[in-house]
């Protein structure tokens, strides 16, 4: 045989070998393609094939570091690859790297003028970064390139729910589902931006959930049998099911009942749907007995992986936000499910049993607005932690309230942190109005985009159509830095609640940080958020039952700024108090309901119920890792000796895994204090002034700020604690 012809041989076995190894990973298997490549890497370890499949290959597989580093591999070597920017692009978005993605996202589009994949990639990496001009570019040019391809035009529509016009991104929407009736995506996506159109009824909502349930429902002649042992009693297997358990608003109110829950009672599971969580993510794994991501799961795989689990109760938190389980919960895979917390409205599906709510947020409700049977809470229907980011903010002096900036601005400042698809025209014309009624008063608003070119100008257009004069309007952009979540209220003094979809994890947010808030009240579930969080906390002072009464409440606010002022400096206790954190007494809410409905459950399979046992206590725990939890006695023994041996470290580790799941614990937050004060730390006053207000009766803590304070060579301050404390002991 000739050299030519050995070498056409070759090459017709290598891509019969390539044929071979892409079908093989069509089909889910991954062997071949990688001994592939990895044979082709040996020879030619920049070779843009092999870099691509072998990265495609390590992407599905969801080893993402991999699959990044064997595409910049092949970009060194190829800096023009269409094929391996493209993918590259893909993986980091999914990774959140988002700079980079955008990148490589962009370059591949310019490279793949003609392919609408390539465009479509490019409108999800541009949103990454906020670059929403181009979201909007790259998302038209790939629908002139595919006008029946539904995921360009379900883009469009994100684009204009993010730069606040829900009415345009619900006509998008509607475009897609025009194309493909049965996409879920756009399903959920339309009935999300719903809820911020002010035109959007409660009717018309319930009625586009009851064509979701027509897709995703199954049957209920086509229901599995479930083989869960119905005993009313028994240890419950408990799971949650979405894409929230992260730096996400849900999780403020998820994180207490994780920690609070009986683990004597519950085995707690996630199915999380997020391909890659972020640092809270890391961290609130630890309250789980099990944690799946279901992110490459099919709807099939994941009903099975939960029949499987023989889970007993299966709670939606999502609702119809992204990357919720509700297709899956359709088949039901669990014999009581619950939806809860993430979607002020209903999913529509009617193998949802149960939707937690309350008697103030819900107290409007007609037949036939939700799908599932509604269970009444005592109000409100979750319970808020704040600092999820990084739970010992709460202690920082940064993050304490501070004076009204009145006091040093000389005029008031209203402000808003909601998302702006929130803050349409008519909440807008209102504060207008507002700021014409108290003079030299601004209006401060702080979201995402608002630092962008493209959305400053077209908010500030909106604010000057509503008739707010553009010079007495102070936007602020989100940005990045999420730890300014809390900083930005020191520069509010009085904070105006959007309509019809009022603020949720914002407004309580703003409440914790002092900051006296006005909303109006509606009368369904997304008009009434605020108005069950400052109903139960006997705020109702602040609510609104009409535009006139709005503003004149925001009038009295302001007009005295000294008790405005000592309104906020108390507000935080205030609310630390009330049932909006009783941590808890919603714990015990929460399980009474969840296990109501089990016991339901149990009636129907002809299951003997007997009376309740008298429940234990629940013993305090803290968490250390995945599914592993022990008392709070036997955490603190091994505390207290690591303090006494001076070991500082492990210091650290104990007390923050003791206050991530007990806030202000007070020996945690002493021994939080030696730490740094032994260490030369700054925190260590911050730490122990909390530790008193948790319990002002340990005299100790006062001795010892004392003796810091004095080493520290703050004698005046010391000297004040100590007068505290005497005027303390003779109470």
């Amino acid at each position: 045989m000739t050299k030519s012809r050995k070498s056409t041989q070759k090459n017709t076995n290598l891509l019969e070998e390539k044929i071979r190894a892409e079908r093989e990973m069509a089909s889910g298997q991954f062997g071949a393609i990688e001994n592939l490549c990895r044979k082709i890497l040996m020879k030619s370890p920049q070779d843009e094939y092999a870099c691509s499949q072998l990265g495609v290959a390590y992407a599905q597989q969801k080893r993402h570091q991999e699959a990044i580093e064997i595409f910049e591999q092949g970009l060194k070597g190829n800096p023009n690859s269409a094929h391996l920017l493209f993918n590259a692009g893909v993986v980091l978005g999914t990774v959140k790297y988002a700079e980079k993605a955008y990148q490589y996202a962009k370059k591949a589009a310019e490279l793949l003028p003609n392919n609408p994949l390539a465009w479509i990639s490019y409108t999800y990496a541009a949103r990454l970064v906020f670059k929403y001009h181009e979201v909007f570019e790259a998302a038209q040019h790939a629908i002139e390139l595919a006008p029946m391809d539904i995921t360009a035009r379900i883009n469009l529509g994100t684009y204009f729910l993010d730069t606040g016009r829900p009415k345009e991104a619900l006509s998008h929407y509607r475009a897609a589902l025009e194309i493909n009736p049965q996409s879920e995506i756009a399903h959920t996506n339309l009935l999300l931006s719903m809820l911020y159109d002010d035109a959007s009824t409660v009717k018309a909502m319930a009625t586009e959930s009851t064509r979701f349930s027509k897709l995703f429902d199954l049957p209920k002649t086509q229901l599995p049998q479930h083989s869960n042992t119905p005993q009313a009693w028994r240890k419950l297997k408990l799971a949650f099911i979405g894409a929230d358990i992260s730096n996400h608003a849900v999780s403020y109110y998820l994180e207490p009942i994780l920690a609070r829950l009986d683990r004597q009672q519950y085995e707690i599971h996630a199915y999380h749907t997020l391909h890659e969580g972020d640092h809270v993510t890391k961290r609130l794994k630890r309250y789980f007995d099990s944690f799946v991501t279901i992110a490459n799961f099919s709807t099939e795989q994941a009903f099975e992986q939960i029949r499987k689990d023989e889970i007993d109760i299966l709670i939606d938190f999502a609702g119809h936000t992204t990357g919720n389980g509700l297709a899956i919960m359709g088949k039901k895979p669990a014999p009581v499910q619950i939806t809860w917390l993430g979607f002020p409205g209903t999913t529509g599906l009617k193998n949802i049993d149960i939707r937690l709510t309350d008697e103030i947020v819900d107290c409007y409700a007609e037949d036939g607005d939700y799908s599932e049977k509604l269970y009444m809470l005592p109000a409100p229907f979750c319970v808020y932690r704040p600092c999820l980011q990084n739970p010992l903010w709460r202690y920082w002096p940064d993050y304490q309230v501070k004076p009204t900036p009145a006091l040093e601005n000389g005029f008031i400042t209203f402000g808003s942190c909601n998302n702006i698809a929130k803050i349409g025209l008519e909440p807008l014309k209102l504060w207008a109005r507002i700021l014409a009624e108290v003079p030299g008063s601004r209006l401060r608003i702080e979201a995402w985009g608002l630092d962008t070119e493209e959305i400053g100008h077209f908010f500030t257009q909106r604010c000057s159509d509503a008739g707010v004069d553009p010079k007495r309007l102070i936007l602020v952009g989100r940005g990045s830095e999420r730890a300014k979540q809390y900083l930005t209220y020191h520069d509010i003094d009085i904070a105006l609640d959007p309509f019809p979809l009022t603020g949720g994890t914002t407004s309580s947010d703003t409440l914790w940080m002092g900051v006296p808030m006005v909303s109006m009240t509606g009368n369904s579930l997304r008009s009434r958020l605020s108005t069950t969080l400052l109903t139960a906390a006997n705020l109702t002072q602040w609510l609104a039952q009409s535009d006139d009464e709005y503003i004149q409440i925001a009038k009295n606010l302001a007009s005295n700024i000294q008790n405005l002022n000592q309104t906020r400096l108390s507000l935080r206790r205030y609310i630390e108090q009330s049932p909006l954190m009783d941590e808890r007494l919603f714990t015990i809410y929460f399980d009474n309901a969840i296990r109501e409905a089990w016991v339901n459950w149990c009636r129907t399979q002809d299951c003997n119920v007997p009376p309740a046992p008298e429940a234990p206590l629940i013993a305090e725990q803290v968490f250390n890792q995945e599914g592993i939890c022990s008392p709070l006695d036997q955490a603190l023994p091994k505390l207290k000796t690591a303090v006494t041996l001076k070991q500082w470290d492990l210091v650290y580790k104990i007390s923050t895994e003791v206050l991530e799941s007990l806030p202000y614990q007070v020996d945690a937050l002493l021994a939080l204090a030696e730490a740094d004060h032994a260490n030369g730390y700054n925190m260590s006053v911050s730490y122990l002034s909390s530790a008193i207000d948790s319990a002002p009766q340990r005299y100790d803590l006062y001795i010892r700020m004392a003796e810091m304070l004095i080493a520290n060579n703050n004698q005046q301050e010391a000297t004040q604690i100590l007068q505290l404390l005497e005027s303390r002991i003779k109470q």
